[in-house]
């Protein structure tokens, strides 16, 4: 869905808008060039002096936190929603009520992904990347391995947004002390170890970075962040970097140049948002098109295991997709909510995995199951297609 500035009182407000006369108290305003009927609420806290705006869209019947307001710096910031997963859900599903919205219609994640940084679906969705990559190694041939959303590239888990929910202490942080990991579970902590040379479990490494780990003089790396805020990160760490390309675009049309790469050998991997419901539909869309162009790449999608219908049908419908050759594996940690939000853990989807990966996630998400689950809740399911 297309961002809009927002007008109230008729002046556009608009990025690097100063806030001088903003009173910090709600207000109403519309979308830029959408509907009379589109209405935006923007509610401020004065000790955090942040601003968060939800739009809602009523031809959709949809709630969207879109963009957030900080007075700090005296300028619209857009493109960052709010400050945490808690604070957001629990803000739009106020403001949603207001408006009479049904409270499925309010995104339930973060959008920044530092604020999730080194949590269990990290930890699943990592020892999966690196399998796959450390497999596509055992072959001289080079390949490309193509993120659609990278992120910001590595997480400083002291800063602000790591520490809001601190959910990387029920990720990495029970696997940090441990002396009974298996072996590809060491592997991975022991790559996250060489960011955390003095000991201390200070610093995350995204996927671009643990990816960096693994690649070879051959292979290359194309990245792609649409936010603005974690492409400067990205791109000062790794576009200057031999053999790499950092985008500031959307990875669900980029890669679309990219297939097939030239040496006909590739990786891609598909971890979206899913702030909004159409985000399934558009990787479902984006991934039919990639194996159309490149039907041997190896694709790895990583998704929330939510009690939404979306969530749910997910697997099944990518299965569709690769009818002959698939890795389904899925970590749940916690128990499903009475109210039906929250995370309850995370799946990947491997299309075309490589030869061992299965064998190795069946021995290895059991073991993840009993350590990283909450309460008695941890399970873990591997099934699939694969040689």
């Amino acid at each position: 869905m297309e961002r809009r500035p927002l007008v109230a009182n008729g002046p556009a407000f608009s990025r690097g808008q100063p806030l001088k006369t903003f009173d910090f108290s709600p207000r109403i305003f519309r979308p830029v060039g959408s509907s009379k009927r589109d209405r935006a609420v923007v509610r401020c806290r004065r000790s955090h002096r942040h601003c968060s705006a939800w739009v809602w869209y009523p031809r959709q019947n949809l709630f969207v936190a879109e963009i957030g307001i900080s007075a700090t710096g005296g300028q619209v910031l857009d493109g960052t929603p709010c400050v945490g997963a808690r604070p957001c859900r629990a803000g739009a599903r106020a403001h949603a009520l207001q408006f009479g919205i049904p409270p499925s219609n309010v995104p339930m994640l973060a959008y920044r992904h530092a604020f999730h940084a080194g949590n269990a679906a990290d930890v699943l969705k990592h020892i999966v990347l690196l399998g796959v990559l450390e497999r596509m190694g055992a072959k001289d041939k080079g390949y490309w391995y193509i993120d659609t959303h990278a992120g910001a590239g590595s997480y400083r888990l002291s800063e602000r947004m790591a520490q809001r929910l601190a959910e990387y202490q029920t990720g990495i942080g029970l696997l940090w002390g441990r002396k009974d990991l298996p072996p590809p579970v060491a592997d991975y902590v022991r790559r996250i170890r060489e960011f955390n040379a003095d000991g201390d479990l200070r610093t995350y490494p995204g996927s671009p970075a643990l990816a960096s780990m693994v690649l070879r003089p051959q292979d290359r790396m194309r990245l792609f962040e649409l936010h603005t805020t974690d492409f400067r990160a990205l791109n000062a760490t790794w576009g200057q970097q031999p053999n790499v390309e950092v985008r500031n675009s959307d990875g669900f049309s980029g890669i679309k140049a990219l297939l097939p790469p030239p040496t006909r050998r590739g990786v891609v991997l598909v971890d979206p948002s899913y702030e909004l419901d159409s985000d399934y539909g558009q990787l479902v869309s984006a991934l039919r098109d990639a194996i159309a162009r490149f039907a041997t790449g190896v694709y790895c999608v990583w998704y929330p295991q939510l009690q939404s219908l979306e969530s749910i049908r997910l697997p099944k419908r990518l299965k569709a997709l690769a009818p002959s050759s698939w890795i389904h594996a899925q970590l749940t940690t916690s128990a499903p909510r009475a109210d039906g939000y929250g995370l309850m853990g995370s799946g990947m989807f491997i299309i075309n995995p490589p030869f061992g990966l299965q064998r190795s996630l069946e021995t290895v998400l059991p073991w993840l199951a009993r350590v990283l689950g909450q309460e008695g809740a941890g399970k873990s399911v591997v099934e699939g297609l694969a040689p």
